[in-house]
């Protein structure tokens, strides 16, 4: 059986810092089913975002100015 490395884990204030946004935009946007939310794993009450999922979500964002010549 092969093991899988698991991310670690963030809470809600952790990951709102991690990605620089406020823990009320995360809470409401997941409340709200944002498309544009970062995804988020629910066990009964909790909810942890994975920092891979996070790093993935950060990166899918990003914009690179093209250079100017």
């Amino acid at each position: 059986m092969a093991h899988r490395v698991i991310s670690p884990t963030l809470k809600d204030p952790e990951a709102a810092h991690y990605i620089r946004m406020s823990e009320s935009w995360l809470r409401q946007s997941r409340m709200r089913g944002n498309p544009e939310a970062p995804p988020y794993i629910k066990i009964g009450k909790s909810v942890r975002y994975l920092k891979t999922d996070l790093d993935d979500w950060l990166e899918k964002r990003r914009h690179v100015e093209p250079e100017v010549a």
